[in-house]
């Protein structure tokens, strides 16, 4: 029996105070949560689904992904539009229909453990927890 070896990814960043970056760093600092959590939750749903998509999962399961992942995204248009003091309507890229298709309740980040993913797997939801993860 082979054992397989876990390897972890890592991802640094460092920019100026005075950007934009810099300020939005600044600001994940007030939340009392690492920054590196906030990062990534903010990173997860972005990329997440279109990563998954290019490491073989399809069917279901991938469909499953993308929702939660837009979810939490337009959650966070939500909060932005809110924040923003910006009605619907001024809200860009057919936004503006007045249909909001999710509540208000905090989403849980996406977490989704990934196993290794064979080329020839169909459409099964075998490589997710039950709860797609969320």
């Amino acid at each position: 029996m082979e054992l397989s070896q876990e390897t972890s990814q890592h991802l640094r960043i460092k920019r100026s105070s005075k950007g934009d970056d810099g300020i939005v760093f600044a600001y994940l600092a007030t939340k009392g949560q690492p920054q590196t959590d906030l990062a990534c939750e903010a990173i997860r749903p972005y990329w997440l689904p279109l990563a998954l998509k290019e490491r073989g999962i399809k069917g279901k399961a991938l469909k499953s992904v993308g929702q939660k992942a837009i979810a939490q995204l337009l959650q966070q248009v939500e909060v932005i539009r809110l924040e923003c003091g910006l009605q619907v309507s001024e809200i860009p890229f057919g936004y503006s229909r007045g249909e909001v298709p999710f509540n208000t309740e905090v989403m849980k980040p996406i977490s989704i453990p990934v196993s290794e993913v064979d080329d020839e797997e169909d459409d099964s939801d075998d490589d997710f927890a039950e709860d797609g993860g969320f």
